[in-house]
């Protein structure tokens, strides 16, 4: 139950956000660029305003807003004429469609234009853009073609397997703060997104007076069409390359045989148990573009890589017992025999994390026939010959396949020296300092 001292305090935050949402001119904004009819009780500027004061003061259902707003003070926080009533489902639910008629990504834009120039951010030239998905429940009829409205359909979902879903989509500075978002169909790839936004992220930024900038994607940017977009859009590329790549391929083979090379050993976080890293750094040419390839070895290894290698030895080691099993059936009652089995054996046996020494062991037994031995009988003793298996585990193969395993390549097209920091190693200087 909220309590008097509840609600002065909860009045006064809420004025300090009203402030803040004015002075950006959220709602004067929305109401320029949104179609409305000037007949209606309320503005979509001043639903987008109360929704905002609702989010950030604790999230009430919508169901529920109007009676939310009967109890703060909305003539002050929005306008003389605004009163409770006006905020019905049905007129925000109408005001959200003039919204999205009124290209919802365009009026969101210019918020964060007005926002970047009002607080004059100065940290724009590294952005960060990635996408995520949310699941949701219930039938959806699927769009027809040409049509504009988003496709809420199956595709790669980060929540739950099957799932229908749509995707928000962000670009924000090194601060977090956003510079460009939108919402797009659930089954649309990260290859098609991250080209389709560097021009409009150009465009908000030419409004601010930023002429170039850094774009840091995942390894679903490096691809043909992101690579010519980003250089239409006056931008620089930093992605993680994807093994499958043969420049990455080469890359990693490279640095595997130019051990000298290698940066001393570096960390990038202050922590006392933070992982280290050590670099090599090559050119290359990828879709007729320059780029510079950063070799990342990290003491840190990827929790899904080592439980991949550690259930491969697993997997080898029962592999070995499996063969034991089938070699203890084999009796040879001679040992050029066994000898010849064992050669066939191990021209088709590799093993990556142990050292096999297959060993031919003669055993002796007594021949015994049946019923009783007669006296002074001496029994005939047979040698036979098994193959036995003496495997050692290789810890050091096995940690050097960790290190190889923990090594990755950064594709960059930033310049050596970029606004007079080096955003890729030099030398043995690390990354991003």
């Amino acid at each position: 139950m909220t309590t008097a001292i509840d609600a002065i305090y909860q009045q006064r935050y809420l004025n300090l956000v009203s402030a803040v949402i004015k002075q950006l001119d959220i709602p004067e904004t929305i109401n320029r660029l949104v179609p409305y009819d000037e007949q209606c009780l309320t503005t979509p500027g001043e639903v987008v305003h109360l929704l905002l004061l609702d989010i950030l003061s604790g999230r009430q259902a919508l169901v529920h807003l109007e009676g939310w707003a009967a109890e703060i003070d909305l003539e002050k926080l929005l306008s003389s004429s605004a009163k409770a009533h006006h905020f019905n489902d049905d007129a925000i639910g109408r005001h959200l469609d003039r919204l999205h008629n009124g290209n919802i990504h365009q009026v969101y834009s210019q918020l964060v234009v007005n926002a970047w120039k009002k607080e004059d951010i100065s940290s724009l030239h590294v952005l960060h853009g990635d996408t995520t998905s949310k699941s949701v429940y219930g039938q959806y009829v699927g769009k027809q073609e040409n049509e504009e409205d988003l496709l809420i359909t199956e595709g790669y979902s980060r929540d739950r397997q099957g799932a229908k879903q749509f995707q928000y989509g962000a670009v924000v500075n090194e601060d977090g703060i956003s510079i460009y978002a939108d919402i797009h169909d659930g089954n649309t790839s990260d290859k098609t997104w991250n080209p389709s936004i560097l021009p409009k992220v150009q465009e908000q930024l030419e409004q601010i007076g930023v002429p170039d900038f850094i774009y840091v994607a995942d390894s679903a940017a490096m691809t043909q069409a992101t690579l010519a977009e980003a250089k239409r859009a006056g931008a620089y590329l930093i992605s993680r390359g994807p093994n499958s790549l043969k420049v990455v391929k080469n890359a990693l083979k490279i640095a595997e045989e130019q051990p000298t090379t290698w940066s001393a050993a570096f960390t990038t976080a202050k922590a006392k148990n933070s992982s280290e890293h050590r670099v090599q750094e090559l050119s290359a040419t990828y879709y007729g573009h320059e780029v510079r390839l950063v070799i990342v070895e990290s003491s840190a290894l990827d929790k899904k890589k080592r439980h991949t290698l550690e259930k491969k030895k697993d997997q080898e080691f029962i592999q070995l017992q499996t063969h034991q099993q089938v070699l203890d059936k084999r009796v040879f009652h001679c040992e050029a025999d066994a000898k010849e089995a064992l050669d066939k054996w191990g021209q088709k046996k590799k093993w990556n994390y142990h050292n096999v020494q297959p060993t031919i062991e003669a055993r002796r037994t007594i021949k015994r026939k049946p019923g009783r031995p007669k006296k002074d009988e001496i029994p005939e003793e047979i040698i036979t010959y098994h193959i036995q298996l003496v495997a050692t585990f290789e810890e050091a193969i096995y940690e050097e396949a960790c290190r190889k395993a923990s090594r990755f390549v950064l594709i960059a097209t930033v310049p050596l020296d970029y606004r007079g920091k080096s955003y890729v190693c030099i030398k043995d200087k690390p990354m991003w300092k």
